[in-house]
């Protein structure tokens, strides 16, 4: 009978232990690097994603006559807090004058 008892004590200790363990979750960091690209269309209000088309690739041209030609948004930000983060004077439009000539995610006509 003893040999039986400290088996089965252990064996149901290791199955207690196991079934409070938590699960461990995938940090972002680990996540693939998404990229996507607002295209500017030229019209319409550039702050309406719906006047963009998206890209996967950096767009080798630009279309449109206005200055904006695309902007780059990663791992899942979304169109709305990046085109905020670009507009630094706050009216809509992402121009030289907010600075955006610098930026490496974004390119302007010039």
């Amino acid at each position: 009978m003893k040999k039986i008892v400290f088996p089965l004590l252990a064996v149901s200790l290791a199955i207690i232990a196991f079934s409070f363990t938590r699960k461990v979750k995938i940090s972002s960091s680990n996540k693939p690097l998404v990229t996507v690209y607002f295209v500017y269309k030229g019209s319409g209000s550039q702050n309406n994603a719906a006047n963009y088309t998206q890209q996967s690739a950096q767009p080798a041209t630009c279309p449109g006559a206005t200055n904006l030609c695309w902007f780059k948004v990663q791992n899942g930000t979304t169109f709305a807090a990046t085109f905020s983060a670009l507009d630094v004077n706050h009216d809509g439009v992402i121009t030289s004058a907010d600075g955006a000539e610098d930026h490496l995610n974004l390119e302007l006509k010039i």
